[in-house]
């Protein structure tokens, strides 16, 4: 019920209808953001599902989500995580940049794979706007995690890897 819930509010309340910032908005995305530690895995989705659809979120909003990503575990770190990903631009600042890298040193997979997804959302970004410098920057910070003597980081590294890389070869850069 609650994971349908919040699935009708984001169709209905889309962010254009409010603009930037107003109070029936904000409500809803820290209600979502809220509900990334439901219990229920729907939930959840359903709450990351809304935060992309009204991102880029407000500052506000993501340190509320970073904040999670410190403090919580598991599939609730993992979806803080993926909430971030609408919201691309906050990967220019370090401290978030830095803070993602380390979601790769997570054990729990899941962590490790919104982490890749957020950075291959950034490279894909980042490239569009010609910003070259920035996604090999972020290549070679994700690269000194292949230095890790633990496996399993080596692992979400050069997936992390993949996803940024992938996005060199695409058609609007071969113009």
């Amino acid at each position: 019920v609650r994971a349908s819930c919040l699935e009708t509010l984001s169709e209905l309340v889309p962010k254009e209808m409010y603009g930037n910032g107003l109070h029936g908005l904000n409500e809803s995305i820290s209600a979502a953001v809220t509900l990334l530690c439901d219990a229920s895995l729907k939930v959840r989705e359903a709450a990351v599902d809304a935060l992309l659809s009204w991102s880029p979120l407000e500052p506000w909003a993501i340190l509320k989500l970073e904040q999670l990503v410190r403090q919580k575990s598991g599939l609730v770190k993992a979806a803080a995580v993926s909430a971030i990903a609408g919201s691309v631009e906050v990967m220019e600042a370090p401290e978030t940049r830095t803070l993602l890298l380390s979601c790769l040193e997570d054990v729990n997979k899941n962590v490790q794979s919104a982490a890749a997804m957020v950075f291959g959302r950034y490279a894909k970004h980042s490239l569009s706007v010609g910003d070259v410098d920035v996604v090999t920057n972020l290549a070679d910070a994700i690269s000194d995690k292949l230095q890790s003597r633990r496996q399993w980081v080596r692992c979400a590294a050069a997936v992390s890897l993949q996803k940024v890389l992938q996005h060199f070869d695409q058609p609007h850069l071969k113009a």
